[in-house]
């Protein structure tokens, strides 16, 4: 076996032709997780028989069971990892899964000859590995996962906390930086701990009797908050300590393990709908979040009320009055400012691919050119650019609507036909548009000219852009090509502008509608999913802050918390369940599949 591994496995799939093509690559794999199972089955016949064998031979003495040649042999051997940790390590999840499940189960947590951890700046501690950190450290996310949903959870979370020697074997935002969904969703698994609670057998009662008056629930669930909470150096959110090592140091300014969850386009929607996720976004919520988003729309309305009066009304109370408004307004423009090029150096070019930050960077913007403007007098120059900033700011204020399950669906649906959807109808409609405005122009160019010049009915001069501005028209507001046809346009051009009437308004526009209409059902069915990513964003970026004074992320940690509300919990695991049972569907039936793909071969 260890042979099939190093001698044929290794030189194999280094090759050039089976890197490159995943036909050969899978075929070749398949081909050795056959022969591998198929060589545990014989060696575990073989220690079968051997152990058998000495039974008779010393029927007095009491044999412990030997197991197959290699757990005597190779398990033991110096500066060698275990068979597990060489399967784990090449990512041959199958075997590993028949090894632990058929074979030798008892392996799961078995340690190689110790090394020194490349995140150890001492370099002088030695830790000895097991199975899962193998798979952890070269990010087969499929092959960790098993591992670690074999693992006691206990044993998980201490994978993934500091040890006794201050250093962080397993970091959570390392799995979530390298897409390992499977894996962070089977460490989130284990930090919820059921508490179940305890019946002592009382002196001449059957301990049936005393297990049968367990409750069938557990007394509360507890959650642990430390592997999401923490720094991604594994350091807990607390005030530093004089004297205290600068590597135990708390980062507040590096992205918590669960904003970097929440920032990953693979793992959010997973993950956000996961209870220990779900537990500790709704207590930061209940503690500052709701608090504090009520607070910050109060003032950006304050803030909306003033630019509208300094733009519509306040020159009329006299100039002293109207400075004020508007010196409120550039201030609060300022402290915005602020507030975006921090968030731009804490999201770096995440910071880009949000649209509410695009509408906050040109509102901004606006504002600032409209001081100069309405310094120099340019007033036609100020209020045109002043209709685009008042536009601008006024939508600004659907970045709080996402956060709110009601709200969030109409928002998502806004700006999700702006990005998505609008561009793709407009090049239909483009693409319609300039082909029945030059039919249309050329038909009238037939009818009705006067020296080159085409005349409607009340005697306008059409042009070929005026003609498809009436196209655009249609669209838009549903008006007619004309107000009246009879007695201005023959029949046959007549019918030629119904059916291109028809095509615009009839056709175009109820695509549209329909295409509105889905879009809202789809966010509506996600509307919960999207409003806790909206919400849980939101929290991140308020308790990330620059100062360690008032730090709601140190103010508010909490390394673990007992729930009780059994209803709640019930809910939310509910929920989770049904998520998880249909992924896990998708991915048997898939299975399924690719096994009667290998068997027709």
């Amino acid at each position: 076996m260890i042979s099939l591994l190093e001698q044929v496995y290794d030189k194999f799939i280094v090759l050039e032709k089976v890197k490159n093509d995943q036909r050969s690559r899978s075929g070749f794999i398949n081909q050795v997780t056959r022969l591998g199972a198929k060589l545990l089955e014989l060696d575990k016949e073989r220690a079968t028989q051997q152990n058998e064998e000495e039974e008779e031979e010393e029927e007095e003495e009491e044999e412990e069971d030997l197991g197959p040649v290699y757990k005597k042999s190779f398990f033991y051997i110096e500066n060698k990892p275990t068979l597990l940790h060489m399967l784990a390590s090449r990512d041959l999840f199958d075997l590993c899964e028949i090894y632990l499940n058929d074979y030798y189960p008892e392996h799961l947590y078995s340690l190689d000859n110790p090394t020194i951890l490349p995140n150890d700046p001492d370099k002088d501690t030695k830790f000895r590995k097991m199975p899962f950190e193998y798979a952890y450290a070269k990010h087969f996310d499929q092959t960790a996962a098993f591992l670690a949903g074999k693992m006691d959870e206990f044993r998980v979370r201490k994978l993934f906390q500091k040890n006794q020697n201050k250093i962080l074997q397993c970091s959570l935002a390392e799995v979530i930086n390298h897409n390992m969904k499977e894996t962070a969703i089977k460490v989130l698994d284990c930090c919820i701990n059921p508490d179940w609670p305890f019946v002592p057998t009382e002196i001449g009662v059957d301990n049936d009797e005393s297990w049968s008056r367990l409750k069938e629930d557990p007394r509360s669930y507890h959650f642990y908050y430390d592997l999401l909470d923490s720094d991604q150096k594994g350091n807990a959110p607390k005030k530093p300590q004089e004297g205290m090592d600068k590597r135990d140091r708390f980062d507040h300014l590096q992205s918590s393990p669960l904003q970097v969850l929440i920032n990953n386009e693979v793992t959010k929607k997973a993950a956000v709908s996961h209870p220990t996720v779900v537990m500790l976004v709704d207590r930061k919520w209940n503690t500052f979040g709701k608090r504090r988003i009520f607070m910050f729309m109060a003032l950006y309305l304050f803030f909306l009320l003033m630019l509208a009066l300094g733009l519509f009304g306040s020159e009329n109370w006299g100039n002293e009055v109207d400075m004020v408004i508007k010196m409120i307004v550039v201030i609060f423009n300022i402290l915005y400012t602020f507030e975006e090029v921090d968030q731009m150096f804490k999201e770096g070019r995440g910071y880009f691919c949000d649209w509410f930050n695009a509408f906050d960077f040109l509102g901004i913007a606006t504002i600032y050119v409209l001081i100069p403007l309405y310094a120099f007098g340019e007033y036609k120059a100020f209020y045109g650019v002043a209709s685009a900033s008042f536009i601008l700011n006024f939508m600004r204020a659907f970045k709080f609507f996402s956060a709110f399950e009601k709200l969030g669906p109409y928002a998502k649906v806004f700006f999700d036909l702006l990005k998505k959807d609008i561009w793709v109808f407009l090049q239909l409609f483009i693409v319609l548009m300039v082909a029945f405005t030059g039919s249309v122009f050329l038909a009238l160019k037939s009818e009705k000219s006067d020296g080159g010049k085409i005349i409607d009915g009340k005697n306008d001069t059409l042009t070929f852009w005026s003609t498809m501005l009436r196209e655009a028209r249609a669209l838009a507001e549903g008006k007619e090509f004309a107000d009246d046809y009879d007695g201005v346009y023959s029949a046959p051009l007549v019918m030629f502008l119904l059916l291109n009437m028809a095509a615009i308004i009839v056709v175009l526009s109820n695509m549209l509608i329909g295409q509105i209409s889905a879009r809202y059902e789809k966010a509506a069915e996600n509307a919960r999913v999207e409003s806790a990513i909206a919400r849980a964003k939101y929290i991140c970026k308020i308790e990330k802050s620059r100062f360690l004074c008032g730090n709601l992320r140190i103010k508010y940690y909490e390394k673990a918390d007992y729930v009780t509300d059994d209803a709640k919990v019930k809910e939310i695991l509910t929920d989770w369940h049904e998520l998880k049972k249909d992924t896990e569907s998708t991915r048997e039936a898939i299975k399924k599949l690719q096994e009667k793909m290998k068997a027709s071969k």
